[in-house]
């Protein structure tokens, strides 16, 4: 298969963040999204979307099924990740995110599988990298709106970004005031 153009949302990478630990069929999915304290505290996936997706992400060569024989109900399709999927996941796994929009929706998924699935010092260096993202966006915000509106909505921006540092420092527990200082440099 050449290069993957396929665009992928937060729950498409979900998905193929669920089928790293091995193969699953759609149902089996759903029912760990719907556990009261797993990923779908983070992001929601309806079933009928989930098939879906699931769908377009085997078009896409990036998960590859195959039909599990029934003797007593329907046949299912257990899904697992293909080689470029591994791959373009564990990519995922390891950025950013690069757009502040993308904090709420991406970060916490990309955060919580770098813990789970590459180890906390992953998690960490993903941590740091995005602590240091946010900080370019508070430097990029306007400093002198030209409209109310705009002086709102920057005012609104610097403290949604200032959240988002906070949380990132608040699971640092082991780094000092002054390591968080200079980073914010």
């Amino acid at each position: 298969m050449g290069r993957n153009t396929t665009r992928l949302s937060p729950s498409d990478y979900l998905l193929l963040a669920m089928l790293w630990s091995g193969p699953a069929h759609g149902y089996e999915l759903y029912k760990r999204l719907e556990e009261p304290a797993g990923v779908g505290m983070i992001w929601q996936v309806g079933q009928a979307n989930l098939y879906a997706q699931l769908e377009k992400l085997a078009r896409a060569g990036l998960i590859h099924g195959v039909t599990l024989p029934s003797n007593s109900s329907p046949a299912r399709v257990a899904y697992a990740l293909t080689t470029a999927g591994e791959a373009l996941i564990r990519a995922w796994l390891v950025e950013p995110v690069h757009r502040p929009k993308d904090f709420r929706p991406s970060f916490l998924l990309k955060h919580h599988f770098s813990r789970a699935l590459l180890g906390e010092a992953n998690a960490a260096g993903l941590r740091h990298d995005q602590r240091r993202e946010c900080q370019l966006w508070l430097a990029e915000l306007d400093p002198h709106p030209t409209s109310p509106l705009g002086a709102e909505l920057a005012a609104f921006r610097r403290a949604m970004i200032t959240a988002e540092l906070a949380w990132l420092d608040g699971l640092e527990p082991n780094l000092s005031q002054e390591e968080k200082t200079d980073e914010a440099l």
